[in-house]
């Protein structure tokens, strides 16, 4: 598997962020994970594209809150709140988390994924379909 890293440009991040693309052997999108720091936590969403399709995936949004503002010290995670959800043909079909799955998390991830394949589309051989 080939990892291709990107900037991320979501905008509600106050420290920046990375999107890492992950390609398979064919260099199709496979995996998009993309992390948002902030002052006061982080934000790590990983989505698995499904049969190479960007409107059929798994993906994970872990909020991580930190103990502290970056700027105080070392680092330390106070508490990790995750969801996970499944989407088929741009509809949740199933949610698991301790919130469930709120519009915010779902168009969290949708975000996530367009930016990760507009990046691969910039990136890849051949300039045909996305996926």
């Amino acid at each position: 598997m080939k990892e291709v890293k990107v900037d991320a440009k979501d905008a509600s991040s106050t420290e920046g962020g990375e999107c890492r693309l992950y390609l398979n052997s064919r260099g199709i999108l496979v995996y998009v994970v993309a992390t948002q720091y902030g002052e006061t936590g982080k934000k790590v969403t990983s989505i698995k594209l499904l049969n190479g399709s960007a409107r059929s995936y798994s993906a994970t949004v872990s909020r991580y809150r930190y103990v502290e503002p970056i700027y105080a010290g070392a680092v330390k995670v106070a508490d990790v709140e995750t969801s996970s959800f499944i989407v088929c043909d741009d509809a949740v079909v199933k949610g698991v988390g301790s919130q469930g799955i709120s519009q915010d998390i779902t168009g969290v991830a949708k975000s996530i994924l367009s930016e990760g394949v507009e990046a691969y589309d910039a990136i890849k051989p051949n300039k045909g379909a996305s996926p």
